[in-house]
């Protein structure tokens, strides 16, 4: 048996590891399909271009998705009023194939909302609506919001 000192330690170890891999996959648990997708694509650019991976944060997640939905359920579209330090970046795409990456793209493109894209937040929110809006059958609305 071992001595209790080097038994605690190997509990911590154990307890830390379990911890790394369980609270990412946990942050993002709440998320659509369609949200994981975005989130992916997103971080699949910050990679692209030197910045780091994200997750998602509880507070801001839960904002950004419900801002989505607003936007689309009410004919919408505008910036919301965000808490100092995050920012917003907003889109619409009709459905289709690749929407992601076209809605990633169009942020990459824009002088305004690029440095939200690769900026140096340590947390981010994804949301995505999907339905009709303003005339279209099917749209996705995408808000993603950076702290």
């Amino acid at each position: 048996m071992p001595d209790p000192p080097k038994a605690r330690l190997l509990l911590a170890i154990a307890l830390v590891l379990v911890c790394a891999v369980a609270l990412p996959a946990a942050a993002n648990a709440g998320l659509t399909q369609s949200e994981r997708k975005l989130l992916h694509v997103v971080n699949d650019v910050r990679t692209d271009y030197g910045s780091r991976r994200l997750h998602t944060g509880s507070g801001v997640q839960r904002s950004a998705h419900r801002w989505a939905r607003y936007l689309r359920t009410h004919d919408t579209f505008y910036h919301g009023r965000l808490r100092a330090g995050t920012s917003e970046n907003i889109a619409w795409v009709t459905c289709r194939r690749g929407w992601a990456r076209t809605i990633t793209r169009m942020w990459l493109n824009s002088a305004s909302h690029r440095p939200h894209l690769l900026g140096g937040a340590s947390k981010m929110g994804v949301g995505v609506s999907t339905g009709s809006w303003s005339g279209y059958g099917c749209v996705r609305m995408a808000v993603t919001r950076f702290r």
